[in-house]
């Protein structure tokens, strides 16, 4: 007689104790993703606007975006166990499949944030360029970098489209798994865009002067007024569900979990931020406070905020 081979699919923790999910890796993949997300719509915005009022935001964006963005997709590659599947992902197209949707747009947002990136180089270090690359790459760095600014507003609008896809991927790709109640809400991939917006304009505000940080600064507040009233909605839609979700939401506002949400995302990511930048909106700035410190803060409550959702996730089930 031949052997039955049994797969198990269980999510029960009481059954599988040592059942392992995702991890860090992916919380970080999502924080980077949302951040990344969050200059390309920044960085958009103001290249249709007003982009002589933030000049060194638009050069951070483009130097930093790519980059961090391959970091994020490192961190996914880094997880999966079977990465000679990769490739699969692009011989298809399953209009019906988030993750799908999602391969798809972060490969083109990779293209795009690389162009930007290509651009920048000539203007950068136009000295090493011409020490380390021979003389006919460089010269088709510095043509791709003429096409890119020719076609800077066209290719902005396309940058802003993927951004608002990449930040809304990051929440959607949990909230379409319904055996998982603290990710099934169809609040939890705006906010994911909120907040990556939110990093996005906090990572910016670490490298761009003092004047541009002070125009960013009412975005700033709403995006964090925004993500907490978001935060707020997601957490209710959880407490006013069924059974299964009544039980996430428990576990996403007690313990570790809920300590973690509540100081690390609510107070110290939201908060104390909004505050310190309405007292500078107010030109009343609280000087003991370092200038970095706020968006230091954020940048630590969106990663908390990711982590404790996808551990929440983790450990609630049907």
């Amino acid at each position: 007689m031949s052997p039955i081979e049994v797969e198990l699919t269980g999510a029960n923790g009481d059954i599988f104790p040592t059942l392992t999910t995702w991890g860090w890796e992916i919380a970080l993949y999502l924080f980077l993703g949302g951040l990344v997300a969050g200059l390309m719509m920044l960085s958009s915005v103001v290249r249709l606007t007003r982009s002589e009022r933030f000049p060194t935001l638009l050069k951070v964006a483009d130097l930093a975006g790519a980059p961090l963005l391959a970091l994020g997709l490192f961190m996914l590659l880094f997880d999966l166990t079977q990465l000679g599947h990769v490739w699969r992902l692009y011989v298809t197209f399953q209009i019906s499949s988030p993750m799908s949707w999602g391969a798809w747009i972060l490969l083109i947002a990779m293209g795009v944030l690389a162009l930007w990136f290509v651009a920048r180089l000539p203007a950068q270090a136009p000295r090493l360029g011409k020490r380390t690359l021979p003389a006919g790459p460089w010269r088709l760095i510095s043509r791709l970098g003429g096409w890119v600014r020719a076609h800077a507003r066209g290719l902005a609008v396309v940058t802003l489209l993927l951004g608002v896809g990449v930040g809304f991927y990051t929440g959607l790709l949990l909230s379409t798994i319904p055996a998982r109640p603290a990710w099934n809400s169809a609040a939890l991939a705006p906010l994911f865009l909120i907040s990556g917006l939110a990093t996005g304009g906090a990572f910016a505000c670490l490298f761009i002067p003092h004047d541009e940080h002070l125009r960013l600064v009412p975005v700033s507040i709403a995006a964090c007024l925004i993500e907490f009233a978001l935060l707020a909605v997601f957490v209710l839609t959880l407490a006013d569900g069924n059974a299964a979700a009544q039980r996430a939401g428990v576990i996403l506002t007690t313990g570790t979990i809920g300590v973690a949400l509540l100081l690390g995302t609510l107070t110290l990511g939201l908060l104390v931020p909004a505050t310190v930048e309405t007292f500078d909106a107010l030109r009343r700035p609280l000087r003991f406070i370092p200038a970095r410190l706020p968006p230091l803060l954020k940048l630590a409550g969106g990663v908390v905020l990711r982590l404790a959702i996808v551990y929440a996730g983790i450990q609630s089930f049907v």
